[in-house]
């Protein structure tokens, strides 16, 4: 009998290599200059939705699907809606380069 079973949704969870926790400075300039949110004002986190994939897919609320990353003042990260492993590296080298921008001393 044959395996017609496909990976479509991936959850990938880690901790950004942070000097010490994030600021709320930071997160201002994250929602700033890189359009991230606070998707829940009584706790610490961002999240932001990346525009990563060129063919269109929508979800069942006729909305596209592209991988969904938050991430915690502590240096934790999620990100779900991925594929495979190759976006999970990809999206978390764009959150590592905005990290970057915006504070040169703050990865360790």
């Amino acid at each position: 009998m044959k395996n017609n079973l496909k990976v479509v949704n991936m959850v990938v969870s880690g901790k950004i290599p942070i000097k010490k926790p994030m600021s709320l400075k930071i997160f201002e300039k994250l929602i700033d200059k890189y359009n991230w949110f606070l998707p829940r004002e009584d706790n610490i986190m961002l999240s932001k939705q990346f525009n990563y994939r060129k063919l269109k897919a929508l979800n069942v609320h006729k909305r596209q699907k592209n991988p969904y990353v938050t991430i915690w003042c502590s240096g934790s990260i999620i990100i779900v809606g991925l594929k495979n492993r190759q976006e999970a590296n990809d999206i978390y080298n764009f959150v590592i380069k905005e990290l970057k921008s915006i504070s040169k001393n703050i990865l360790k």
